[in-house]
């Protein structure tokens, strides 16, 4: 899998609403065209759960009838680029786009979720850049880039301000270079990488593995399909906390026997971290232990109590953790292991540190 895949949301993932209609009739022949929603992105720069509701918002404008939204099929965009830049999925590869009048059915819409005075990170310039090489040299699409004004009868100043002169320009380039796509050898044979020579793991840091190891790892273990289909979301909200998800995975595949439960809690509990409450109580007691109004939401509390043992910050509504007041020194385990690390017994870092090991192995 590549980084893209590493970093898109799908339709499922966000919530999506179900296409009205779907039209797969199209050529690609007029490339691609690059949007802005008129979004505030400040907010989503600070908390990046927000990005999900973002793009249910602008689905809703699009789908809902006059006078509350336009009444069309489904969001205008194939795709959406949010702050943090992660990739959401729109009408995707399949479909033609609605947001390119009067070509929608030459063309591909990628949108940034931002306004005029918003600059695009360099992680969401990667995600455009990403898209844009699978469009042209895996999708077929014609390398060129413009934005929705060059393509528009409408007047329309998008995409404006800062993404205009800063990031149009690095794409329009990026896409021409491709205008003779390079032939792409096979890859190699696999080989297995050699055992890593450290000893200890960290907490906090850049991904060590993709979602494609972890399912695997998971898989190989005979986990349940659910613990499987979570590894996206924990790719996602642990990176999103700045937290390695091979550390977050390995947490949840320790305290879930892999997804199968087979300890005091089921899966209705939607706890991925054998988490107790802020009062707790005893091991054996299901009361003792906290209930997840959803899978990400229980994911989204393991990164975060991992992160707080490396000393992670972050404001008081964005805390779904229900024991991160209860954390003795936050900062004083940054890596596994550790005698500060009291998640829960003195084992437990141990068999995590083993678990996340093997995992980048996988």
């Amino acid at each position: 899998m590549s980084r893209l895949d590493d970093v898109m949301v799908t339709r499922v993932a966000w919530g999506a609403r179900p296409p009205k209609y779907v039209d797969d009739e199209f050529t690609k022949n007029e490339g691609i065209v690059v949007h802005y929603s008129t979004r505030d992105a400040a907010g989503l720069t600070k908390h990046w759960p927000d990005c999900y509701e973002s793009w249910r918002g602008h689905q809703r404008w699009h789908m809902d009838d006059p006078p509350n939204g336009r009444g069309w099929w489904d969001l205008a965009y194939n795709f959406g680029v949010c702050p943090h830049g992660f990739v959401f999925e729109g009408r995707g590869w399949g479909a033609q786009n609605g947001a390119n009048r009067p070509m929608n059915d030459k063309s591909l819409s990628i949108c940034f979720d931002g306004d005029a005075n918003d600059q695009p990170g360099p992680s969401a310039v990667r995600s455009f850049q990403d898209l844009i090489e699978r469009a042209v040299v895996e999708e077929g699409w014609d390398a060129q880039v413009r934005g929705h004004s060059e393509v528009s009868t409408s007047g329309t100043p998008c995409p404006g301000g800062a993404i205009r002169t800063g990031m149009l320009p690095l794409l329009k380039g990026f896409a021409f270079s491709l205008s003779n796509p390079p032939v792409i050898p096979p890859e190699p044979p696999p080989v297995d990488p050699p055992a890593p020579t450290f000893e200890k793991v960290m907490v906090m840091g850049p991904p060590t593995t993709t979602i494609a190891q972890m399912q695997r790892w998971a898989k190989a273990n005979e986990a349940t399909d659910l613990f499987v289909g979570l590894a996206p979301i924990a790719w996602q909200e642990s990176h999103a906390h700045g937290v390695d998800p091979a550390l977050v995975y390995a947490i949840m595949a320790h305290e879930t026997n892999f997804g199968k439960f087979t300890g005091v809690l089921d899966a209705s509990f939607r706890n991925w971290g054998g988490l107790k409450t802020p009062v707790g109580g005893g091991n054996f007691d299901p009361n003792a232990h906290f209930q997840f109004p959803d899978h990400r939401t229980g994911v989204r509390a393991v990164a975060q109590h991992a992160g707080r043992y490396a000393g992670l910050e972050l404001p008081d509504f964005e805390v779904v953790d229900p024991r991160w007041d209860r954390v003795p020194v936050p900062g004083a385990a940054p890596s596994l292991p550790d005698e500060d690390w009291a998640w829960a017994a003195d084992s437990h870092d141990d068999r995590v540190v083993a678990h996340t090991k093997r995992l980048r192995r996988a």
